[in-house]
């Protein structure tokens, strides 16, 4: 078990170049409704995505299971949970299974989710 915890140290991630539209204000009918979200898968993998909290508890499945070839994998979030409920304000993350690989992910970038931060017509409310 060593030796494998000490090889996955020196080996590069297996996913890279995370890309995330910051700020998610679900309740708008504006452009900030969902958010995109992107990150370059290095080679192909079967992958479950979840978007957790802070704390690190999951809070809406975006992949279960699926199979993706190398290359930038996509995905849109609704600021929802599994529920269909609108998650309460705060920081999110993206956390990623990697089944063959057998690791999971956690990608260090935030979901800002604020429910009040943009008007009907997407401006910032002041």
């Amino acid at each position: 078990m060593f030796t494998r915890s000490e090889r996955l140290k020196l080996a590069a991630s297996p996913l890279g170049k995370p890309k995330f539209e910051r700020h998610l204000s679900p309740t708008c009918d504006c452009r900030h409704a969902t958010a995109s979200l992107s990150f370059l898968l290095r080679r192909p993998e079967r992958i479950d995505v979840s978007v957790v909290d802070s704390d690190g508890g999951h809070v809406a499945t975006l992949a279960d299971g699926e199979d993706f070839e190398a290359g930038t994998v996509s995905f849109e979030w609704d600021g929802k949970d599994d529920g269909g409920q609108v998650v309460p304000d705060g920081l999110y993350r993206l956390k990623v299974r990697l089944e063959r690989d057998r690791r999971n992910v956690l990608i260090p970038k935030t979901i800002v989710v604020d429910t009040e931060l943009f008007d009907d017509d997407g401006r910032l409310v002041a």
